[in-house]
């Protein structure tokens, strides 16, 4: 009964479903769906594990929906949508370094993700969640990675980007180092990525 336990700071996602648009809201222990219309409850399905203080954002993709469970122990899980008679379930659970702020990454068929503290990257198969890598970064994480001109952006809170190339192989391209602490995901705009760190907002672009 302790309210801290009961906390969740995940945004909600509107997706269809079996031909019908769902909210799918991440509370501190179970997954809930409701209609966008009134909000009456379709379903709901527990993680397995407590979970709290949610903040990841979860992402679709291969016909699952990936998030992840939040502090206490959390956990990367891959969830089956329910599809006709057919009820949600998970599909497989990966615990290592699974991160509590950052969001999940789905770029093919590949799963990423990094964790809070260490900086340890990981991908994985999103069908399966097989591990294909691991790798440290280093550094602490709050931002999520983001895919953007083909590469992998992973932002540490020490003001270092890591940018890496997808796929099944780990291949880190380039280290860029920025003055400040960077806490926010960045964000593309056209042609431009803008990332904001704690003292100053930046652009960068290609020159013409």
């Amino acid at each position: 009964n302790n309210p801290q336990l009961r906390k969740s700071y995940a945004t909600p996602a509107l997706f269809p479903i079996d031909g019908l648009d769902q909210i799918l809201s991440q509370g501190a222990d179970w997954l809930y769906a409701y209609t966008p219309s009134d909000g009456r409850e379709l379903w709901r399905m527990k993680y397995g594990s407590l979970g709290l203080s949610l903040s990841s954002r979860a992402v679709f993709g291969k016909d699952l929906m990936f998030l992840c469970t939040g502090y206490s122990r959390s956990e990367l899980q891959a969830i089956r949508l329910p599809v006709g008679t057919n009820a949600a379930s998970h599909v497989w659970k990966y615990t290592k370094g699974a991160p509590t702020m950052s969001s999940p990454l789905l770029v093919g068929g590949e799963l990423y993700f990094v964790s809070d503290s260490g900086g340890m990257f990981t991908c994985l198969d999103a069908t399966t969640g097989q591990e294909i890598y691991r790798e440290r970064l280093g550094g602490s994480h709050s931002a999520s990675p983001m895919f953007a001109d083909g590469h992998i952006l992973v932002p540490d809170q020490e003001g270092t980007t890591c940018v890496i190339a997808p796929g099944r192989t780990f291949k880190l391209v380039a280290r860029n180092k920025l003055p400040g602490r960077i806490m926010a995901t960045p964000a593309a705009l056209g042609d431009a990525l803008c990332l904001r760190t704690d003292s100053a907002l930046y652009r960068f672009s290609t020159r013409k």
